[in-house]
């Protein structure tokens, strides 16, 4: 794990990633939703405040490259989910995400 870790950080760093936090899969404080998946994730790296990973939350994902009119009804969207109360998350992926 720690050599693992190590790596992670290392390639972060290479691509100008500098604050971020890691966690790692079987912890107690890795949330027990991102186990459900097919193909669940042992290693996450994050950016931003890790306690709102357990709010209620969603994501919001489209295209790569998103028309103005797609990108004015994502943001419709978004500000109505959190107008909801709901928390945003995101990929950090370059359009809608």
């Amino acid at each position: 794990a720690r050599q693992c870790y190590e790596r992670a950080v290392q390639i972060l760093h290479e691509n100008g990633i500098n604050h971020f936090g890691i966690k790692f899969s079987g912890t107690i404080d890795y949330p027990d939703r991102l186990q459900d998946a097919d193909n669940p994730l042992a290693l996450l790296y994050y950016i931003g405040n890790w306690d709102l990973v357990f709010s209620r939350g969603v994501s919001v994902v489209g295209t790569r490259h998103p028309s103005v009119d797609g990108i004015k009804r994502a943001k419709r969207l978004a500000k109505g989910l959190v107008d909801a109360g709901f928390t945003i998350f995101s990929g950090l992926a370059a359009g809608i995400d």
